[in-house]
């Protein structure tokens, strides 16, 4: 859901996420608390996970997203990172298996 811009799904307005929107705004504490929002509303979707903690930092050209979550079904804990970044308007990630809780 975090490569689709929220609006953008044909008949499902309320899928995607809001960060691709707020690419070009000024990195305001009410920017990141409208992306803390909606990454967490993301996050609630998928059942099969935990959101442990998550973090919204400037990065570089964009922004950057941490979550650490536990897959519930093999109470595996995971840090996923994306970076999305403005200039090329691409989303790039990784993650940390069994990385800090």
């Amino acid at each position: 859901m975090f490569n689709i811009k929220k609006g953008e799904k044909l008949m499902n307005p309320n899928f995607g996420t809001i960060v691709w929107s707020m690419l070009f705004e000024p990195f305001t504490e009410q920017v990141r608390q409208a992306i803390t929002d909606d990454v967490k509303r993301v996050a609630s979707y998928d059942p099969r996970l935990k959101l442990n903690t998550l973090q919204i930092n400037e990065f570089q050209q964009g922004i950057q997203i941490v979550l650490n979550v536990t897959f519930l079904a093999n109470d595996q804990t995971v840090t996923l990172t994306m970076n999305f970044d403005r200039d090329s308007q691409t989303m790039s990630q990784g993650a940390v298996k069994g990385a800090g809780q």
